[in-house]
């Protein structure tokens, strides 16, 4: 192909056939412009081009789908998708570019089939789509290392920086080109918070060994124990994080922040009436805003302390 600006020429794509007496470089050069470059982003393109015509040379019967030089017939029976790859592999050697020979993979009748990086599996009428155990396996073990890194308290500010946006870039390309697949959407959420939480331990551990640290011990009684574990359980799926310090570090925090908070108004009266000296007197608080909660009502009520010598009583109207 030639072209022209002004007086200038320019030569694009394979040299002409004479080439003459040229000097090595030259006829490198030359030959090195048959074609396109490998990986380059025409390629695709170029190869379903080239291809297509042969698509419609394929005997009916099944479906043909094809991405580049990737191609997957889909038949009802096994001797019709005998008969199409067949066919399709005669009119690959005989294509005009020159013999094409294909790398053929069978799969079993109603078994998974695997295609550019996906598994699909037929499960009834349905059809469930999975990137391949190699894909999987491949990407969820270089994650796995940059966690491990990432939570090293050992990394400078820039170099957690860096790593982490490489990870999340990672994470989202791998979702990104298997977008289709189920459950991606879980899929990322999982590997994000994985990241976060490999991100917060690295960070809020001390940053040197020389750094002091007090080691603090309690010993609760039973009950106790059974509210400390359910807390520190419940603050750990909620960091996420996989140690008790981060979970007991967030539980302190929301403390400090809001106080202590409870899920309804019984376990409010439970807590206070377990740390009361006075239960008349929490009585009494309790139905003084009951009746600033409902002035539409009229509370009678007398409160008697048991067993004591003399009775203590208030009567509220």
């Amino acid at each position: 192909m030639r072209a022209s600006t002004g007086t200038s020429w320019s030569c694009i794509g394979p040299a002409d056939t004479d080439q003459g007496e040229l000097a090595p470089l030259e006829k490198y050069l030359a030959d090195a412009r048959r074609g396109i470059p490998q990986g380059s982003a025409a390629s695709p393109i170029l190869a379903e081009m080239l291809l297509a015509p042969l698509l419609f040379q394929v005997p009916t019967g099944g479906e043909v789908v094809a991405y580049a030089d990737n191609i997957l017939v889909m038949t009802k029976t096994e001797s019709v998708a005998v008969a199409m790859t067949e066919s399709l592999g005669i009119a690959l050697k005989k294509h005009p570019a020159g013999q094409l020979w294909p790398k053929i993979n069978c799969f079993p009748p109603g078994g998974p089939i695997e295609f550019l990086g996906h598994r699909l599996t037929a499960h009834g009428d349905d059809l469930r789509i999975q990137p391949t155990a190699q894909n999987r396996d491949k990407f969820e073990r270089k994650t796995k290392r940059g966690l491990a890194r990432l939570k090293k308290s050992t990394l400078s500010p820039a170099a957690r920086g860096r790593m982490l946006r490489e990870l999340k870039s990672d994470l989202s390309s791998h979702a990104a080109n298997f977008r289709l697949c189920d459950d991606m959407k879980k899929y990322r959420e999982y590997w994000s918070a994985r990241i976060a939480s490999a991100n917060h331990e690295g960070s809020t551990m001390p940053q040197s060994k020389q750094a002091s640290t007090k080691r603090m011990v309690f010993w609760p009684h039973p009950d106790q124990a059974v509210i400390i574990t359910a807390a520190l359980d419940l603050a750990k799926k909620e960091v996420p994080t996989e140690f008790q310090t981060v979970a007991l570090e967030a539980i302190a925090v929301s403390f400090m922040a809001t106080g202590i908070a409870f899920k309804d108004w019984r376990q409010a009266l439970r807590f206070a009436r377990k740390y009361t000296q006075d239960p008349a007197a929490l009585a009494h608080q309790a139905l003084t805003l009951v009746e600033e909660l409902c002035p539409e009502l009229v509370i009678e009520a007398t409160i008697t302390v048991k067993g004591a010598d003399h009775e203590s009583e208030t009567q509220t109207t």
